[in-house]
């Protein structure tokens, strides 16, 4: 599942470019589809964009065939290598040449995460010794796996002398450095991701201050270009259709959304990330502790549990409680 941070940003923009800058869409002819983090396969080749933006054709063409022109595709560097992301941008741009524009947005964190690494961290002093205390251990592990912070006690331990960094019990669990959004649009070629600069691309920042309007002209001459083609599609769906009204149309970008509601909305869903990668520690942790044993054991039965096979069968969890295990080799020994 993607951290919301890795989200957020494709979900204000999602909506805007399916408006189409407030053109009149003649949507018996053509649908805007906005798909997410969704699988396409072009000639074998499977990936998955962030955001993808499609003309899905409501009638046939004359020659039977029914394409699915693809427009718009978006990816989302979040704790990812930047050159990394942009080999697999690179090949989803070649495997569709004819899109008119192409978004990247790259979130940096001011340090890489990393989940809190010692027993005698603040954080496992914290937030799980008290939860392993002898008065605790009587648990279940069901029970003890629920026994996480929620989102809103999470976020009300958050120190606030560390904001926009998301610190609990002296652990940084998220840190928006910066948000920077990078934009193509086509011209008499087919678009050019490492083209830095020039008349075809922009580059805005969101965080930690809003400099978008390069971002904005740029998205707006890219649904120009989706304006003209759309109507394009529309004549050939429909030979009497006009479609003057639709090419004669001003762009208005953006048309609803604010910079400053994303912005926030990005300070949002960092709280909310932070939450998460809080919740997969504690659940590794609470795994760990109930079921670490010699490396040489496993459970006897690692489907259903039965009586004394382990902490994860329902029975209270105690250090000493009699549990029966089974040797890798298929030996059989109380423990």
């Amino acid at each position: 599942m993607a951290y919301p941070l890795h989200e957020v940003g494709f979900q204000f923009l999602g909506p805007e470019l399916s408006a189409m800058g407030g053109i009149p869409l003649k949507k018996r002819l053509v649908t805007i589809s906005v798909d997410y983090n969704c699988m396409h396969n072009d000639l074998g080749s499977i990936y998955t964009p962030d955001l993808a933006v499609s003309f899905k054709l409501m009638k046939k063409l004359e020659d039977g065939s029914r394409p699915l022109p693809r427009s718009v595709m978006g990816e989302t560097a979040l704790s990812q290598d930047e050159e990394e992301l942009d080999d697999k941008f690179k090949f989803e741009v070649a495997s569709n040449p004819d899109l008119d524009m192409v978004i990247k947005l790259v979130i940096e964190e001011s340090t890489d995460y990393r989940s809190p690494a010692s027993v005698t961290s603040e954080a496992f002093q914290s937030l799980l010794a008290p939860i392993f205390a002898q008065e605790a251990s009587k648990l279940t592990y069901p029970q003890l796996i629920t026994q996480y912070l929620s989102a809103s006690t999470f976020t009300q331990m958050m120190d606030p002398l560390a904001v926009p960094s998301i610190v609990v019990a002296g652990h940084t669990w998220c840190s928006i450095k910066t948000v920077r959004f990078h934009v193509w649009v086509r011209g008499n070629h087919a678009i050019d991701l490492d083209a830095k600069d020039g008349d075809h691309v922009a580059h805005g920042t969101l965080f930690p201050k809003i400099d978008m309007g390069g971002v904005d002209a740029m998205i707006a001459r890219g649904i120009s270009r989706m304006r003209d083609r759309l109507a394009s599609l529309c004549e050939q769906l429909d030979p009497h259709f006009d479609a003057s009204p639709m090419r004669q149309s001003n762009i208005v970008f953006p048309l609803e959304l604010e910079w400053d509601h994303c912005r926030d909305s990005f300070l949002n869903a960092a709280e909310e990330t932070a939450h998460m990668r809080y919740k997969a520690w504690y659940g590794k942790e609470v795994k760990r502790r109930c079921l670490s044993d010699d490396s040489n054991y496993a459970p006897v039965d690692s489907g259903s549990a039965s009586e004394g096979d382990g902490a994860c069968d329902g029975a209270p969890f105690t250090a000493t409680r009699l549990r029966k295990k089974q040797r890798t080799d298929g030996e059989i020994i109380a423990v």
